[in-house]
């Protein structure tokens, strides 16, 4: 069976099933249903890596025709449609199948760009439609995928009842699939879904969800550390948290998390040292992803889901920060962002870790063991080393800055008083210096003694004693070790610096 014909028997496999009305007394027949079809799309997988192993693979090179380009699009929103049926159990396999599906298409030759601009205008149209908002989703990407007016509306009328946990669908989606291109490392693959998701992030008006914070909704936990946070386990399974506003920024954060990470490797130009668009995109929503997630305007919010989420903040900025080269203007506003989420954990004292404490790894059946109490310490702990790791990189990128890089310090407003005087460079650098420096320093003063004239040895002690339990910190999660230590390594040296 050719992948055309395919592609027109997995259109009428999806049109047969259940719309997203489906009662739950019919629930158990559309997951059978769903089953059926995500098996056999895996068996058409298998007979195309067959038939392509003796060949050199092109993904999606080829274009639609009008026909199977009307298929690919009812396969999508017929999908997506089902992704409002309040089950977790459809909506997971939805998302399994649509993910599976996208393998087939990208194996198949052709369909990919149709299928990458499809989902994300459905993402946009969801997100319009749950802000009630007037803005338009953008229909470049669907035009220049070779999709008419005619596949916009379709897509724009049956997503009217598209809501947050449609949306939060579709994100899932959309990271798994950016999950498999990690393995099948294809370059115009990645491409192609890298430019339509920064198309994306660029056209919705994230302003207008200024309004929506997490702590403003109220959740339960029963407090088992099996449902506490592990790795990238999504939202829905750590907490138990049914809001689907929460469910779509878990999952947006992750999305997030995993498009740095990969965009690396998509080219801007040979040879071009300037970032990726898609990273501008990502840096310019940290502020508002704080907002939305961290905003501490009441205290409703359990331990559990706030705590993921700042994990998840301090996990992307930290990627961000390994993947570009911040301007100075960027730098001192993370710098605010954590003395406003995270103080508690800059000042935090570092004390010697006892015996036993925090040596069980995440996921450990050694956990089971914790009491809740214990449990919060280790997540306490690992949340103090990532914080503390990018507060450094922030204060020693300040102080590495030169150049042209100085002088957008001048358009922070966080900025001492005293530098929106200097005009040169060497006086931009200084202020910049200045800014690392002093940030570094209070912080120092906030766990080292202040009494070095009246006992210089007990002085050096303490400072021994402070970096031997600094060390000691990090030695549980060894891979922010080497991250800490490459970090102090990287200091400015006396010489270099003035």
């Amino acid at each position: 069976m050719s992948p055309d014909s395919k592609l027109s028997r997995l259109c009428r496999l999806v049109d047969s099933l259940p719309g997203p009305e489906t009662t739950k007394t019919k629930e158990r027949d559309l997951l059978i249903s769903l089953s059926q079809i995500l098996k056999e799309i895996q068996t058409w997988i298998r007979e195309l890596d067959k038939e392509t192993e003796s060949k050199k693979k092109c993904y999606g090179e080829s274009v639609l025709h009008h026909e199977e380009h009307s298929c690919l699009i009812k396969i999508v929103t017929d999908l997506m449609l089902l992704l409002i049926v309040e089950s977790q159990y459809v909506q997971h396999l939805v998302g399994n199948v649509l993910v599976v599906f996208s393998e087939f298409v990208a194996l198949s030759g052709s369909g990919w760009d149709s299928l990458i601009h499809s989902l994300c205008t459905c993402l946009e149209l969801a997100i319009a439609n749950v802000l009630f908002c007037s803005w338009e989703p953008s229909r470049t990407g669907v035009e220049d995928s070779n999709c008419d007016f005619s596949s916009y509306v379709v897509l724009k009328s049956s997503l009217k009842s598209g809501d947050w946990s449609t949306a939060a669908g579709m994100v899932r989606v959309l990271r798994n699939i950016l999950k498999h291109l990690k393995q099948e490392c294809d370059d115009q693959l990645l491409e192609v879904y890298v430019g339509s998701v920064s198309s994306f992030l660029s056209n919705v008006p994230w302003e207008s969800m200024d309004e929506i914070h997490v702590d403003q909704i109220c959740y339960t936990w029963d407090g088992d550390p099996q449902n506490c946070c592990s790795k990238d386990a999504s939202v829905f399974r750590c907490f138990g948290a049914k809001e689907p506003k929460v469910l779509f920024l878990g999952n947006f954060i992750q999305l997030l998390c995993s498009l740095v990470e990969q965009s690396g490797a998509v080219e801007t130009e040979v040879g071009s040292q300037v970032q990726h668009p898609v990273l501008s995109m990502v840096i310019s929503l940290v502020p508002k992803l704080a907002h939305w997630c961290l905003s501490k305007q009441g205290k409703s919010v359990m331990l559990p889901v706030s705590q993921y989420f700042r994990h998840k903040l301090l996990m992307l900025m930290l990627r961000i920060s390994y993947k570009t080269c911040l301007d100075c203007s960027t730098l001192i506003l993370w710098l605010q962002l954590l003395h406003e989420h995270f103080e508690e954990l800059l000042q935090k004292p570092i004390s010697k870790l006892e015996a036993g404490q925090d040596e069980c790894l995440e996921g450990s059946p050694f956990l089971l063991g914790l009491s809740n109490g214990e449990l919060d310490g280790m997540h306490s702990f690992h949340l103090q080393r990532q914080t503390l790791l990018l507060f450094l990189r922030c204060c020693f990128s300040l102080m590495s800055l030169t150049g042209e890089t100085s002088k957008q310090c001048v358009t922070s407003k966080t900025i001492l008083k005293s530098c929106l005087t200097l005009g040169s460079v060497s006086d931009l650098d200084y202020c910049s210096r200045n800014k690392g420096l002093l940030e570094l320093y209070n912080w120092l003063q906030g766990h080292l003694p202040d009494d070095i004239l009246v006992d210089h040895g007990r002085y050096l002690e303490k400072c021994m004693g402070f970096s031997l339990s600094f060390l000691q910190l990090y030695l549980h999660e060894d891979d922010v070790l080497f991250k800490i230590l490459l970090q102090l390594l990287s200091v400015p040296s006396c010489s270099e610096q003035w």
